[in-house]
């Protein structure tokens, strides 16, 4: 350290490399190793924000958080929490949670609570401003914008998303390609949904097989359950409109 001032370092080769940086705080072996100029950065734990060398205000908490990013104003708590591809531009993330936003790549105003978008991705990720609840929530996202996941495994595998809501335990979770403007709320809603756009599905199953349908309505348990890829379709109630493959349909149609 050359010319800052107020910094705090504890632990084996803490703030290594700090020249110009204040008011800083590492604790534990490697934290803030790479910090050249950042200031106002907190990291706590074993390789906490390693990587990061003129970042400001990011605070990480657990052993590897945040290693990799090289960013401002985000927030890692709990271990590998934000921990590889967080770029120059990740601003304003917030994760809790074990390997929380692990992979969550160079954009900002995401916030995930468990352990979510966590799966490896070869391809450069866009997730931006988004929410995730619960484990495995928008685990393989590319591009996932606007979009809110609640209970476990909600859009796990949905890569495209944008302005999507999955509330509900594997809410969307199946949803490979999930175009913009879809909400499916209960256990399983729109499971199975790949490019279509603009349903609503509310209710366990509702519309759980739904494709490539778009501009769909499905309201009540397993309403549109097994309906395909037609689309412009309402039912509402219990099975409405349950095994229904044809286009403009509303009501009630049993298997």
């Amino acid at each position: 350290n050359t010319t800052g001032y107020s910094n705090v370092a504890v632990g084996k080769m803490a703030l290594k490399t700090l020249t110009s940086g204040n008011n800083n705080v590492g604790i534990g072996q490697q934290a803030l190793y790479d910090l050249t100029t950042g200031s106002q950065n907190t990291a706590i734990g074993l390789g906490s924000l390693a990587n990061i060398t003129n970042g400001e205000g990011n605070t990480a908490v657990g052993a590897w958080a945040g290693d990799k990013c090289t960013g401002h104003w985000n927030t890692f708590i709990g271990q590998s929490a934000g921990s590889e591809g967080q770029g120059s531009n990740s601003y304003y993330n917030v994760c809790l949670g074990y390997a929380s936003g692990q992979y969550l790549g160079n954009q900002g105003y995401n916030v995930f609570i468990g352990k979510s978008v966590s799966q490896y991705s070869s391809t450069s990720r866009s997730v931006l401003n988004n929410v995730g609840i619960g484990y495995a929530n928008l685990d393989y996202a590319t591009s996932a914008n606007n979009c809110v996941a609640v209970g476990h495994n909600a859009m796990e595998k949905a890569t495209t998303a944008s302005y999507c809501v999955a509330i509900g335990p594997k809410a969307m979770a199946n949803a490979t390609v999930t175009n913009d403007g879809s909400i499916g709320i209960g256990y399983q809603a729109l499971y199975e949904l790949t490019s279509g756009s603009g349903n609503v599905a509310i209710g366990e199953n509702a519309g759980n097989t739904v494709s490539s349908a778009a501009h769909c309505t499905f309201v009540g348990r397993e309403s549109g359950k097994h309906g395909g890829g037609a689309n412009l379709n309402t039912g509402i109630g219990y099975q409405a409109c349950r095994g229904n493959t044809s286009s403009n349909i509303s009501g009630r149609s049993e298997e």
